[in-house]
C-alpha cells in the first residue's frame, strides 16, 4: 500500500500559490495527512467532474471535449504520447482537483489512473458527498509513484 503527503507530490510554491486549484486545498488537515495511493480505473474516468465548469455539473470529459484550447489539446496529446503511469491525481471524491491534461491523456489512452481522495483527510464520519472513486491498488498495479 503506497502512503504519499501532498508535499510528496506537489512543490511548496505550488500549494501556497494562488494559481493552482490545490493550493485552495492547502490547510492544516490536508497538509499533515497522509493518502493511501489508489486507482480510478477507465470505466470511472468519465465519472470524474470537474468543480470548475456549471457549478461542478459537468464531467471532466464533457468540459474538455467542449472548451479545450489549443494548448490543452497539445499537452493532452504530449501526456497521451509519454503518459506516466505513476502520475497521481488528486480528487475530492468525484471532483477533480489537480490532473485534468492527465486524465483526459489516460481516457483517450484507455489507461487507468493513480489519484488520492482529499475527503480521507476530513475528521468525519459522514457519507462524503457524491462518489468515491478511487479504488484500492492491485497487487500488480503499475510502479511506485
Amino acid at each position: 500500500m503506497t502512503e504519499v503527503m501532498l508535499s510528496d507530490i506537489f512543490t511548496a510554491e505550488e500549494l501556497a500559490g494562488g494559481a493552482e486549484v490545490m493550493s485552495q486545498f492547502a490547510n492544516a488537515k490536508t497538509l499533515n495527512a497522509s493518502f493511501t495511493v489508489g486507482s480510478v480505473p477507465v470505466s470511472s474516468l468519465g465519472l470524474i467532474r470537474a468543480p470548475w465548469a456549471n457549478a461542478g455539473g459537468c464531467s471532466v470529459l464533457d468540459h474538455y471535449e467542449e472548451a479545450a484550447s489549443n494548448r490543452d489539446a497539445l499537452i493532452v496529446g504530449a501526456r497521451r504520447r509519454h503518459f506516466d503511469e505513476t502520475f497521481v491525481v488528486v480528487l475530492m471524491n468525484e471532483f477533480l482537483i489537480d490532473g485534468y491534461h492527465h486524465v483526459i491523456a489516460a481516457k483517450y489512452s484507455g489507461m487507468p489512473v493513480r489519484a488520492i481522495d482529499l475527503w480521507d483527510a476530513l475528521d468525519t464520519q459522514d457519507n462524503p458527498p457524491g462518489r468515491r472513486l478511487v479504488e484500492p491498488l492491485s497487487a500488480e498495479s503499475s510502479p511506485e509513484p
